[in-house]
Protein backbone atom coordinates (compact mmCIF):
# COMPACT_ATOMS: atom_id res chain seq x y z
CA UNK A 1 0.00 0.00 0.00
CA UNK A 2 1.60 3.22 -0.62
CA UNK A 3 1.52 5.35 2.63
CA UNK A 4 2.26 2.31 4.47
CA UNK A 5 5.79 2.01 6.45
CA UNK A 6 8.44 -0.21 5.23
CA UNK A 7 12.29 0.00 4.87
CA UNK A 8 11.96 1.58 1.38
CA UNK A 9 8.85 2.99 -0.70
CA UNK A 10 7.97 3.46 -4.33
CA UNK A 11 8.19 7.20 -5.78
CA UNK A 12 6.22 8.07 -8.78
CA UNK A 13 8.65 6.60 -11.18
CA UNK A 14 8.76 3.05 -9.20
CA UNK A 15 12.56 4.22 -7.88
CA UNK A 16 12.82 3.48 -4.28
CA UNK A 17 13.27 6.48 -1.60
CA UNK A 18 15.09 6.25 1.45
CA UNK A 19 12.39 6.34 4.16
CA UNK A 20 12.37 5.15 7.70
CA UNK A 21 11.41 1.48 8.81
CA UNK A 22 8.27 0.46 10.42
CA UNK A 23 9.43 1.40 14.17
CA UNK A 24 9.52 4.36 14.88
CA UNK A 25 12.80 4.15 16.62
CA UNK A 26 15.06 3.81 13.70
CA UNK A 27 18.40 4.71 14.85
CA UNK A 28 19.84 7.09 11.98
CA UNK A 29 23.59 6.34 9.83
CA UNK A 30 25.96 7.54 11.74
CA UNK A 31 24.18 8.74 14.93
CA UNK A 32 23.58 7.35 18.01
CA UNK A 33 20.85 5.31 19.61
CA UNK A 34 17.28 6.01 18.12
CA UNK A 35 16.42 5.40 21.68
CA UNK A 36 19.05 7.40 23.68
CA UNK A 37 17.96 9.81 26.14
CA UNK A 38 18.78 13.20 25.00
CA UNK A 39 15.39 15.16 27.09
CA UNK A 40 17.94 16.50 29.42
CA UNK A 41 19.79 18.89 26.43
CA UNK A 42 19.31 22.55 26.26
CA UNK A 43 17.16 23.80 23.54
CA UNK A 44 20.47 26.47 22.99
CA UNK A 45 22.76 23.42 21.69
CA UNK A 46 20.69 23.08 17.78
CA UNK A 47 23.26 26.38 17.58
CA UNK A 48 26.05 25.19 19.54
CA UNK A 49 29.38 26.91 18.46
CA UNK A 50 27.17 29.01 15.78
CA UNK A 51 26.67 32.75 15.89
CA UNK A 52 23.76 32.90 13.84
CA UNK A 53 24.05 36.53 14.51
CA UNK A 54 25.99 38.01 11.64
CA UNK A 55 28.08 36.19 9.15
CA UNK A 56 32.31 35.58 9.56
CA UNK A 57 34.52 37.49 8.55
CA UNK A 58 35.23 35.08 5.55
CA UNK A 59 31.48 35.26 4.97
CA UNK A 60 31.71 38.98 4.91
CA UNK A 61 34.46 39.20 2.70
CA UNK A 62 32.84 36.62 -0.07
CA UNK A 63 29.33 38.28 -0.10
CA UNK A 64 31.75 41.75 -0.89
CA UNK A 65 33.80 40.09 -3.91
CA UNK A 66 30.33 37.89 -4.79
CA UNK A 67 28.15 41.37 -5.17
CA UNK A 68 28.89 41.68 -8.96
CA UNK A 69 26.40 39.17 -9.24
CA UNK A 70 23.70 42.22 -8.16
CA UNK A 71 24.46 43.12 -11.85
CA UNK A 72 22.30 40.34 -13.42
CA UNK A 73 20.80 38.83 -10.48
CA UNK A 74 18.72 41.42 -9.43
CA UNK A 75 16.78 41.54 -13.16
CA UNK A 76 16.00 38.26 -12.60
CA UNK A 77 14.75 38.58 -9.22
CA UNK A 78 12.09 40.68 -8.53
CA UNK A 79 9.35 40.25 -11.72
CA UNK A 80 7.37 36.94 -9.80
CA UNK A 81 6.77 36.70 -6.01
CA UNK A 82 8.57 33.31 -4.79
CA UNK A 83 6.15 31.37 -4.11
CA UNK A 84 4.63 31.92 -7.98
CA UNK A 85 8.45 31.03 -9.26
CA UNK A 86 8.35 27.60 -6.77
CA UNK A 87 5.32 26.70 -8.60
CA UNK A 88 6.99 26.94 -11.84
CA UNK A 89 9.92 25.45 -11.21
CA UNK A 90 7.56 22.60 -9.52
CA UNK A 91 6.33 21.41 -12.70
CA UNK A 92 9.30 22.08 -14.56
CA UNK A 93 10.40 17.97 -14.49
CA UNK A 94 7.11 17.23 -15.34
CA UNK A 95 6.88 19.51 -18.30
CA UNK A 96 10.13 18.80 -19.53
CA UNK A 97 9.28 14.87 -18.79
CA UNK A 98 12.59 13.90 -17.25
CA UNK A 99 12.49 10.94 -15.08
CA UNK A 100 11.72 10.81 -11.36
CA UNK A 101 9.58 14.00 -11.87
CA UNK A 102 7.14 14.65 -9.17
CA UNK A 103 3.29 13.72 -9.19
CA UNK A 104 1.84 17.05 -8.90
CA UNK A 105 -0.46 17.33 -11.57
CA UNK A 106 -2.52 20.01 -10.07
CA UNK A 107 0.28 22.49 -9.90
CA UNK A 108 0.50 23.27 -13.75
CA UNK A 109 -3.59 24.35 -13.03
CA UNK A 110 -2.55 26.95 -10.34
CA UNK A 111 0.55 28.13 -12.73
CA UNK A 112 -1.45 28.26 -15.88
CA UNK A 113 -4.23 30.48 -13.52
CA UNK A 114 -2.03 32.68 -12.09
CA UNK A 115 0.83 33.06 -15.07
CA UNK A 116 -1.25 32.52 -18.18
CA UNK A 117 1.95 33.59 -20.29
CA UNK A 118 4.24 31.25 -17.95
CA UNK A 119 2.16 28.67 -18.48
CA UNK A 120 2.37 28.61 -22.53
CA UNK A 121 5.71 28.73 -22.41
CA UNK A 122 5.98 25.35 -20.56
CA UNK A 123 3.97 23.89 -22.73
CA UNK A 124 5.09 25.03 -25.76
CA UNK A 125 8.99 25.82 -25.63
CA UNK A 126 10.74 22.79 -23.76
CA UNK A 127 13.94 24.08 -25.55
CA UNK A 128 13.65 27.43 -23.21
CA UNK A 129 12.84 25.75 -20.10
CA UNK A 130 15.90 23.59 -21.02
CA UNK A 131 18.09 26.76 -21.39
CA UNK A 132 16.50 28.16 -18.40
CA UNK A 133 17.35 24.87 -16.34
CA UNK A 134 20.61 25.05 -17.28
CA UNK A 135 21.53 28.55 -16.37
CA UNK A 136 19.79 28.00 -13.16
CA UNK A 137 21.83 24.96 -12.67
CA UNK A 138 25.26 26.70 -14.14
CA UNK A 139 27.50 26.84 -10.79
CA UNK A 140 29.07 30.25 -11.97
CA UNK A 141 25.59 31.91 -12.69
CA UNK A 142 22.87 29.80 -10.12
CA UNK A 143 22.26 27.51 -7.83
CA UNK A 144 23.24 24.07 -9.05
CA UNK A 145 20.55 21.52 -8.14
CA UNK A 146 18.04 23.81 -6.78
CA UNK A 147 15.62 22.95 -9.19
CA UNK A 148 16.08 19.15 -8.60
CA UNK A 149 15.77 19.69 -4.83
CA UNK A 150 12.04 21.35 -5.26
CA UNK A 151 11.11 18.09 -7.32
CA UNK A 152 12.59 15.95 -4.19
CA UNK A 153 11.14 17.50 -2.03
CA UNK A 154 7.41 17.58 -3.25
CA UNK A 155 7.92 14.08 -4.10
CA UNK A 156 9.20 13.68 -0.33
CA UNK A 157 6.49 15.11 1.21
CA UNK A 158 3.99 13.27 -0.78
CA UNK A 159 5.23 9.78 0.25
CA UNK A 160 5.40 11.38 4.03
CA UNK A 161 1.01 12.34 3.64
CA UNK A 162 0.45 8.79 2.44
CA UNK A 163 2.77 7.23 5.12
CA UNK A 164 1.10 8.99 7.69
CA UNK A 165 -2.27 8.01 6.40
CA UNK A 166 -1.08 4.69 5.89
CA UNK A 167 0.13 4.78 9.88
CA UNK A 168 -3.39 6.11 10.99
CA UNK A 169 -3.01 9.83 10.87
CA UNK A 170 -6.56 11.36 10.79
CA UNK A 171 -5.54 14.95 10.28
CA UNK A 172 -3.10 16.74 8.56
CA UNK A 173 -1.96 20.73 9.21
CA UNK A 174 0.10 22.40 6.15
CA UNK A 175 1.92 25.23 7.93
CA UNK A 176 2.50 28.51 5.16
CA UNK A 177 0.65 26.44 2.79
CA UNK A 178 1.02 28.53 -0.43
CA UNK A 179 0.38 26.85 -3.74
CA UNK A 180 0.72 23.39 -1.49
CA UNK A 181 -1.91 20.70 -3.16
CA UNK A 182 -1.96 18.06 -1.33
CA UNK A 183 -5.21 18.45 0.29
CA UNK A 184 -6.63 17.91 -3.24
CA UNK A 185 -4.77 15.56 -4.66
CA UNK A 186 -4.16 13.23 -1.09
CA UNK A 187 -7.10 13.04 0.42
CA UNK A 188 -8.46 9.90 1.71
CA UNK A 189 -11.27 8.74 3.34
CA UNK A 190 -11.43 9.76 7.41
CA UNK A 191 -8.74 12.22 6.57
CA UNK A 192 -8.88 15.80 7.56
CA UNK A 193 -6.59 18.47 5.95
CA UNK A 194 -5.95 22.14 7.66
CA UNK A 195 -4.54 24.94 5.59
CA UNK A 196 -2.43 27.18 7.59
CA UNK A 197 -1.57 30.88 6.07
CA UNK A 198 -2.00 34.26 6.45
CA UNK A 199 -5.16 35.71 6.23
CA UNK A 200 -4.46 36.98 2.49
CA UNK A 201 -2.87 34.57 1.48
CA UNK A 202 -5.19 31.96 2.42
CA UNK A 203 -8.11 34.04 0.77
CA UNK A 204 -6.34 34.14 -2.18
CA UNK A 205 -5.96 30.50 -2.67
CA UNK A 206 -9.32 29.62 -1.46
CA UNK A 207 -9.98 31.72 -4.50
CA UNK A 208 -7.74 30.02 -6.84
CA UNK A 209 -9.27 27.07 -5.54
CA UNK A 210 -12.76 27.50 -6.60
CA UNK A 211 -11.76 29.06 -9.92
CA UNK A 212 -9.84 25.61 -10.77
CA UNK A 213 -10.77 22.62 -9.26
CA UNK A 214 -14.05 21.61 -9.08
CA UNK A 215 -15.83 21.00 -5.30
CA UNK A 216 -17.33 17.92 -6.17
CA UNK A 217 -13.95 16.08 -7.61
CA UNK A 218 -11.76 18.33 -4.81
CA UNK A 219 -13.56 18.50 -1.62
CA UNK A 220 -12.06 21.42 -0.12
CA UNK A 221 -9.65 21.70 3.08
CA UNK A 222 -10.24 23.61 6.02
CA UNK A 223 -8.70 27.35 6.05
CA UNK A 224 -7.34 28.85 9.00
CA UNK A 225 -6.32 32.20 7.71
CA UNK A 226 -3.67 33.42 10.76
CA UNK A 227 -0.72 35.49 11.27
CA UNK A 228 1.78 33.62 13.17
CA UNK A 229 3.58 36.71 14.12
CA UNK A 230 0.76 37.35 16.46
CA UNK A 231 -1.07 34.24 17.66
CA UNK A 232 0.16 30.69 17.90
CA UNK A 233 -0.21 27.98 15.63
CA UNK A 234 -2.26 26.00 18.43
CA UNK A 235 -4.42 28.62 19.27
CA UNK A 236 -5.01 29.31 15.47
CA UNK A 237 -5.78 25.92 15.13
CA UNK A 238 -8.25 25.48 18.05
CA UNK A 239 -9.85 28.91 17.29
CA UNK A 240 -8.54 30.29 20.71
CA UNK A 241 -7.03 33.51 19.92
CA UNK A 242 -6.88 36.88 22.00
CA UNK A 243 -4.87 38.85 24.20
CA UNK A 244 -3.47 36.15 25.59
CA UNK A 245 -2.50 34.71 22.40
CA UNK A 246 1.04 33.57 22.25
CA UNK A 247 4.05 34.59 18.99
CA UNK A 248 5.68 32.66 16.73
CA UNK A 249 7.91 35.42 15.54
CA UNK A 250 9.75 38.63 17.14
CA UNK A 251 8.37 42.09 16.75
CA UNK A 252 9.92 42.56 13.51
CA UNK A 253 7.80 39.80 11.26
CA UNK A 254 9.21 37.52 9.16
CA UNK A 255 9.05 36.43 5.76
CA UNK A 256 7.72 33.13 5.95
CA UNK A 257 4.37 32.28 4.61
CA UNK A 258 2.06 32.81 7.80
CA UNK A 259 4.35 34.81 9.77
CA UNK A 260 3.84 38.72 8.89
CA UNK A 261 1.84 41.25 10.73
CA UNK A 262 -1.59 41.01 9.66
CA UNK A 263 -5.10 40.51 11.91
CA UNK A 264 -6.07 36.84 12.32
CA UNK A 265 -8.13 35.68 11.00
CA UNK A 266 -10.47 31.95 10.32
CA UNK A 267 -11.90 30.87 7.14
CA UNK A 268 -13.65 27.53 7.69
CA UNK A 269 -14.25 25.12 4.75
CA UNK A 270 -17.31 26.55 3.76
CA UNK A 271 -15.39 29.57 3.17
CA UNK A 272 -17.02 31.77 6.34
CA UNK A 273 -15.08 34.56 7.90
CA UNK A 274 -14.07 34.93 11.16
CA UNK A 275 -12.09 37.72 13.11
CA UNK A 276 -9.80 36.85 16.05
CA UNK A 277 -7.66 39.81 15.96
CA UNK A 278 -5.06 39.76 18.24
CA UNK A 279 -5.97 41.92 21.88
CA UNK A 280 -9.22 42.40 19.76
CA UNK A 281 -12.87 42.60 21.26
CA UNK A 282 -15.34 40.70 19.55
CA UNK A 283 -16.65 43.31 17.37
CA UNK A 284 -16.66 42.84 14.09
CA UNK A 285 -14.15 44.98 11.59
CA UNK A 286 -15.46 47.39 9.06
CA UNK A 287 -13.38 45.69 6.15
CA UNK A 288 -14.41 42.06 7.14
CA UNK A 289 -18.12 40.27 5.46
CA UNK A 290 -21.35 40.86 7.44
CA UNK A 291 -21.43 37.22 7.83
CA UNK A 292 -17.96 37.19 9.89
CA UNK A 293 -18.16 36.26 13.82
CA UNK A 294 -16.06 36.34 16.21
CA UNK A 295 -14.39 33.14 17.49
CA UNK A 296 -12.85 34.65 20.54
CA UNK A 297 -11.79 32.21 23.47
CA UNK A 298 -13.33 29.04 21.55
CA UNK A 299 -12.19 25.60 21.41
CA UNK A 300 -12.03 23.31 18.39
CA UNK A 301 -13.64 26.51 16.26
CA UNK A 302 -11.70 24.73 13.15
CA UNK A 303 -12.55 21.71 13.63
CA UNK A 304 -9.30 20.19 14.47
CA UNK A 305 -9.01 17.82 17.21
CA UNK A 306 -5.30 17.50 19.30
CA UNK A 307 -6.71 13.98 20.34
CA UNK A 308 -5.92 12.69 17.02
CA UNK A 309 -3.08 11.21 15.63
CA UNK A 310 -1.56 14.27 12.91
CA UNK A 311 0.96 14.93 10.13
CA UNK A 312 2.19 18.61 10.36
CA UNK A 313 4.36 19.65 7.42
CA UNK A 314 6.47 22.52 7.38
CA UNK A 315 7.49 23.04 3.64
CA UNK A 316 10.11 25.76 2.96
CA UNK A 317 9.51 27.81 6.13
CA UNK A 318 11.72 27.23 8.77
CA UNK A 319 15.09 29.28 7.34
CA UNK A 320 12.65 32.35 6.70
CA UNK A 321 12.47 32.27 10.79
CA UNK A 322 14.80 33.67 13.19
CA UNK A 323 16.09 31.05 15.42
CA UNK A 324 13.78 31.84 18.32
CA UNK A 325 10.72 31.48 15.89
CA UNK A 326 11.65 27.91 14.82
CA UNK A 327 11.64 27.06 18.73
CA UNK A 328 8.35 28.53 19.37
CA UNK A 329 6.41 26.84 16.12
CA UNK A 330 8.11 23.45 16.95
CA UNK A 331 6.72 23.36 20.55
CA UNK A 332 3.65 25.32 19.92
CA UNK A 333 2.89 22.17 17.02
CA UNK A 334 3.82 19.53 20.02
CA UNK A 335 1.67 20.87 22.37
CA UNK A 336 -1.06 19.54 20.34
CA UNK A 337 0.32 17.00 18.53
CA UNK A 338 -1.38 13.85 19.84
CA UNK A 339 0.90 10.69 20.65
CA UNK A 340 2.12 9.25 17.17
CA UNK A 341 1.75 12.67 15.46
CA UNK A 342 4.80 13.66 12.79
CA UNK A 343 6.22 17.01 11.61
CA UNK A 344 8.05 16.80 8.64
CA UNK A 345 9.91 19.58 7.67
CA UNK A 346 13.20 21.06 6.24
CA UNK A 347 15.72 23.26 7.20
CA UNK A 348 18.90 24.84 6.22
CA UNK A 349 22.29 24.10 7.48
CA UNK A 350 23.53 26.85 10.19
CA UNK A 351 26.71 26.39 9.07
CA UNK A 352 25.98 27.31 5.67
CA UNK A 353 23.63 30.12 7.00
CA UNK A 354 26.32 32.07 9.20
CA UNK A 355 29.49 32.01 6.53
CA UNK A 356 31.32 29.26 8.66
CA UNK A 357 31.09 27.18 5.39
CA UNK A 358 31.00 27.26 1.37
CA UNK A 359 28.79 26.07 -0.41
CA UNK A 360 28.01 26.48 -4.28
CA UNK A 361 25.43 28.46 -5.35
CA UNK A 362 24.20 29.24 -1.79
CA UNK A 363 25.41 32.68 -1.98
CA UNK A 364 23.21 33.12 -5.40
CA UNK A 365 20.01 31.92 -3.56
CA UNK A 366 20.73 33.98 -0.80
CA UNK A 367 20.82 37.35 -2.94
CA UNK A 368 18.28 36.03 -4.69
CA UNK A 369 15.48 35.55 -1.94
CA UNK A 370 16.90 38.95 -0.11
CA UNK A 371 16.56 40.81 -3.23
CA UNK A 372 12.57 40.14 -2.74
CA UNK A 373 12.51 40.72 0.46
CA UNK A 374 12.41 37.44 1.96
CA UNK A 375 16.15 36.78 3.33
CA UNK A 376 17.18 33.77 5.17
CA UNK A 377 16.91 34.22 8.51
CA UNK A 378 18.61 30.89 10.61
CA UNK A 379 19.70 27.28 9.96
CA UNK A 380 19.98 24.27 12.39
CA UNK A 381 22.67 22.22 12.58
CA UNK A 382 22.30 18.31 11.65
CA UNK A 383 24.53 17.19 14.22
CA UNK A 384 22.33 18.13 17.20
CA UNK A 385 19.08 18.32 15.74
CA UNK A 386 18.43 15.16 17.78
CA UNK A 387 18.86 16.74 20.99
CA UNK A 388 17.23 20.09 19.84
CA UNK A 389 14.35 18.21 19.11
CA UNK A 390 14.01 16.11 22.09
CA UNK A 391 14.30 19.20 23.82
CA UNK A 392 10.81 20.56 22.56
CA UNK A 393 9.45 16.83 23.45
CA UNK A 394 9.87 15.34 19.42
CA UNK A 395 12.06 12.50 18.81
CA UNK A 396 14.38 12.75 15.15
CA UNK A 397 13.07 9.46 13.07
CA UNK A 398 14.55 10.59 9.65
CA UNK A 399 17.04 12.55 8.56
CA UNK A 400 19.13 11.33 5.12
CA UNK A 401 22.15 12.58 3.79
CA UNK A 402 21.46 14.73 0.84
CA UNK A 403 23.24 12.56 -1.20
CA UNK A 404 21.84 9.53 0.18
CA UNK A 405 18.51 11.52 -1.23
CA UNK A 406 19.62 12.10 -4.62
CA UNK A 407 21.12 8.54 -5.10
CA UNK A 408 17.53 7.28 -4.38
CA UNK A 409 15.72 9.67 -6.24
CA UNK A 410 17.83 10.19 -9.16
CA UNK A 411 20.17 7.10 -9.42
CA UNK A 412 21.53 8.44 -12.69
CA UNK A 413 22.44 11.85 -11.96
CA UNK A 414 26.07 12.04 -11.30
CA UNK A 415 27.39 14.04 -8.05
CA UNK A 416 30.34 16.34 -8.23
CA UNK A 417 31.34 18.70 -5.27
CA UNK A 418 31.15 21.79 -7.57
CA UNK A 419 28.12 20.55 -9.04
CA UNK A 420 25.59 18.21 -6.73
CA UNK A 421 22.50 17.15 -7.86
CA UNK A 422 21.05 18.27 -4.48
CA UNK A 423 21.83 21.43 -2.83
CA UNK A 424 24.52 19.75 -0.08
CA UNK A 425 22.91 22.64 2.57
CA UNK A 426 19.05 21.51 2.86
CA UNK A 427 18.60 18.56 4.64
CA UNK A 428 14.65 16.57 5.33
CA UNK A 429 13.82 15.80 8.60
CA UNK A 430 10.95 13.89 10.33
CA UNK A 431 10.47 14.09 14.01
CA UNK A 432 7.69 12.24 15.91
CA UNK A 433 6.17 13.00 19.90
CA UNK A 434 8.21 11.97 22.33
Amino acid sequence: MPGSHRAQKQGPDGLALPVRAGSPARALPGGPPADADDSSIDVSEAYSGLDLSKPSKLARLRRKVMSVQQLWIWPFTHYKPTNQVMLCYRTLFQDLRQPGANDDHLAARFRDELMPLRGWVHRKMPMLLHINKVFINAAPFGCPGIMTYLDARTRWLDEEVLAAQGAGAKQVVVVAAGFDTRAYRLRAPGVSFFEVDLPEASERKRKLVDRTLPAEQYPRPTYIAADLSRVSLADALLGRCGSDAGSEADSNGSSGGAFRHQSTTTISNNGSLSNAGSGSSAAQRPDQPKSARSIFSAVGGTGFNPRVKTLFTVEGLLYYLPPEAVTRLLKSIRSIAAPGSRVAFDFLHADVFSGKRYAPGYETLRLTVKNKGEPKRSGLDPATLRPYLASLGWRLTYMPKPKDVAAAMYPDAGWSRLNPVLPPFYNFAVAETM
